[in-house]
């Protein structure tokens, strides 16, 4: 499997933050957005394995939606986040792995939501794949050590 690369993900959520990849930044504003028409942005110049797009920020609370797109057989780093999260698959499929939990699997239409500061960690199945994901807060990103995700951790 490939590994994301971990600065490459330091620097979407770094990146994330920014306005130039907003479609829409305010609260009251109404938007559209075709999935055909989203411009994906790759958080590293040397790994494609995934990207992003930054739907909406909110400039008040910094809550955010956005979509991620991995290649097949990715497995991401061990993460967390300062706020509560929600994901909802919406092409190819995930495994979440979360401390002391040996994966679960989501499909197209599978959702999960991991409360701030949840340590987990997204493998990508045998397909390209599309990922909904929402920041009650603003977006940050947090790695830590893989064993922190394992089964056997608490």
């Amino acid at each position: 499997m490939q590994s994301l690369a971990l600065a490459a993900l330091m620097l979407a959520s770094t990146a994330s933050l920014s306005a130039q990849t907003l479609q829409g930044s305010s609260a009251t504003a109404a938007f559209e957005i075709d999935l055909a028409k989203i411009k994906w942005t790759s958080p590293s110049k040397t790994d494609s394995s995934a990207q992003y797009a930054i739907l909406r920020a909110d400039s008040l609370s910094g809550a955010t939606q956005l979509i991620w797109r991995f290649r097949p057989d990715v497995k991401g780093p061990c993460e967390w986040h300062a706020a509560n999260q929600s994901i909802m698959v919406v092409q190819g499929s995930i495994v979440v792995q979360r401390p002391g939990s040996s994966g679960s699997t989501l499909g197209v239409g599978g959702f999960g939501f991991m409360p701030k500061n949840t340590r987990f960690q997204l493998t990508v199945g045998s397909a390209p794949t599309i990922v909904f994901a929402t920041m009650e807060g603003r977006l940050d990103f947090h790695p830590v050590s893989n064993s922190e995700c394992s089964a056997s951790s608490k």
